[in-house]
């Protein structure tokens, strides 16, 4: 009966745990409209991603996949010079203009020493139209609208990007990437998203970058006038820059690593409208057919649905997944059947809760007992640090608590160390990326590099992982004859025994005294150098039975040299007892 009881009990509590599991999965996925990844808002202003215009998704796609470095290309200025001014009548205005109109200096002395070429233009360009009147010439005005500049050049300027035709046009299939920004603004824009995706990734580990091809436009509800829009295919890239005379060219690459689909508007559709998104189902030989065919199946859905639509955008910008991989982790489907997930001894305390007992802080051990298992320590330790580690080597879960500079990257350091000298596996997580890097560098600093593997900021690409993985199967480390550490061995155990001697000997207890040898050598050290300054007689005095002298004895023989100094008091007030006016005297009757 009492194990039916406690079978029953065990399935009570993996139901539990199972349908927690189940509630904290779905809280990894914010499926409401303040989730980007639900209802994205483009905007010209924003610092986290840049549209793409006059480019062909699936040949942006393609040579994304080929490795080439694409790079964003801002429209050209408007012309600042019309013909007319080219002639030399109007020529020789203008220079004498530059030298004699109030207006232009006076502006230039606004502008300051370093002004920008959209101001210097502007400057200039009023001067031309004030001599222009002077010469009976219409005022020239240049569009500084990006669109209109589009549209005069011939570019056009719609997000919404074409579908390819048999032949494609050679400016789609160059290593640019046209935008509808001119060059300060482009320049400004991709500056602030390079920054962003930098420190994201110094701060957090993530590498948020990608270039999201096709978007989604839907409503709430059957009933809802609630547009929303929602990115579907991901691609993993990289934005660098260098400098090309005097300017800094912005181009992007693509990481390696997996293309990613809107998995968060995948469970949203299928709960809400019980529509499935396809799985990204890719083609190494011909990327760009695996996007297009990708982009066509979610058309069909659009068309199935009213007021759904396909829009062919490209977006370039930080898209957050850190929940996602978490979401992916929590399927129990995909854990193997004899270690299911709610079985799991740390995940069923943490949600169902375990029986405790004993006080909640850990004690300090004996830091020299043979009795705890064998500490590898890497770095220095004080008493509490050592016993954490023997914490954790003996199998116990604990929580390491202190202000910052108390040492706990130190302790988790030595723990790492120590569970790898036991032939243990060790996953160090963090939230922040500059924790893992602290203690990352401590063990490569003990010469364990070869026994980590990163798996944060650039080292999650799936290539770097496989080299890592790689190295380790390669390394090799450096052959010591047995002989010469069975040699340090014992020499190391007889050093330590003499050690664990000599202190267990200054522990002893003397005799009655209710003193340690520690004790009793620590107070003649203090006091060694009143011997000096005593009279020779009393600095070679000794006590007979010295180790008899018990504890009561002590403070009575104390309470009496107390006694004494203060009898001696008046003395100080002649210098010396031979200057005192009583020196002599028998009679203590007077």
């Amino acid at each position: 009966m009492a194990d039916a009881g406690a079978t029953e009990q065990s399935a009570a509590i993996d139901d539990f745990v199972s349908t927690a599991i189940r509630q904290y999965r779905q809280k990894l996925l914010d499926l409401s409209s303040r989730n980007p990844l639900i209802s994205f808002r483009h905007s010209e202003r924003s610092r986290s991603h840049i549209r793409v215009i006059d480019e062909l998704p699936e040949a942006l796609f393609s040579r994304l996949s080929m490795s080439r470095q694409l790079t964003f290309d801002p429209l050209p200025y408007p012309e600042l010079v019309p013909p007319d001014e080219r002639m030399p009548m109007f020529e020789r205005a203008i220079q004498n203009a530059r030298r004699t109109d109030g207006q232009y200096k006076e502006k230039l002395v606004e502008l300051g020493l370093n002004p920008s070429d959209r101001q210097t233009q502007k400057a200039d360009r009023e001067l031309r139209n004030r001599v222009r009147v002077q010469l009976g010439l219409t005022p020239y005005d240049f569009t500084i609208d990006p669109k209109k500049r589009a549209e005069e050049l011939g570019i056009p300027s719609d997000y919404d990007l074409p579908v390819p035709r048999e032949k494609i046009a050679r400016r789609h299939n160059d290593s640019k990437i046209q935008t509808l920004f001119f060059r300060e603004d482009l320049d400004r824009k991709l500056r602030a998203l390079r920054e962003s995706a930098r420190i994201l990734l110094q701060d957090a580990g993530l590498s948020a970058l990608y270039c999201a091809f096709g978007f989604l436009e839907y409503y709430d509800s059957e009933a809802s006038d609630q547009k929303r829009i929602a990115p579907l295919v991901f691609y993993p890239i990289e934005l660098n820059r260098e400098l090309e005379r005097g300017e800094y060219r912005y181009f992007i690459e693509g990481r390696n690593d997996e293309i990613e689909i809107n998995v968060a508007l995948k469970e949203l559709l299928r709960k809400q409208y019980s529509v499935e998104l396809p799985e990204w189902v890719g083609d190494e030989d011909n990327e760009d057919s695996a996007l297009a065919s990708y982009l066509s199946k979610i058309e069909q859905i659009a068309n199935n649905r009213r007021d759904w639509a396909l829009r062919r955008f490209v977006t370039v910008g930080l898209f957050t997944f850190s929940t996602l991989a978490m979401y992916k982790d929590l399927d129990p489907t995909i854990w193997p059947e004899q270690s299911p997930l709610n079985r799991k001894n740390v995940l069923r305390s943490l949600i169902a809760g375990d029986e405790i007992h004993g006080t909640g802080s850990a004690p300090d051990y004996e830091i020299d007992d043979p009795a705890l298992p064998e500490a590898l320590l890497i770095t220095d330790a004080d008493s509490s640090q050592h016993s954490a580690v023997i914490d954790v080597l003996k199998g116990t879960n604990i929580v390491i608590q202190g202000p910052p500079g108390t040492g706990k990257s130190q302790t988790i350091t030595n723990i790492i160390a120590a569970a790898l000298d036991a032939g243990k596996s060790v996953l160090f997580v963090a939230e922040k990326m500059a924790a893992l890097e602290v203690v990352q560098k401590r063990l490569t600093a003990a010469g364990l590099n070869p026994f980590c593997l990163e798996l944060h900021s650039s080292k999650t690409s799936k290539s770097a992982v496989v080299q890592s993985l790689a190295n380790r199967l390669e390394y090799r480390d450096n052959r010591v004859r047995q002989d010469v550490v069975t040699s340090n061995l014992s020499a190391l155990r007889e050093a330590r025994a003499d050690l664990l001697y000599y202190v267990q000997k200054c522990n002893e207890m003397v005799g009655e005294t209710g003193l340690s040898v520690r004790e009793i050598l620590l107070g003649s050290a203090t006091r060694d150098r009143f011997r000096a300054i005593l009279p020779p007689a009393l600095a070679a005095a000794r006590l007979k039975n010295a180790l008899q002298i018990n504890r009561h004895m002590r403070l009575e023989m104390l309470d009496s040299a107390a006694n004494l100094e203060q009898q001696c008091e008046p003395l100080k007030r002649f210098g010396s007892l031979a200057d005192h006016p009583w020196r002599g005297l028998q009679n203590s009757e007077i």
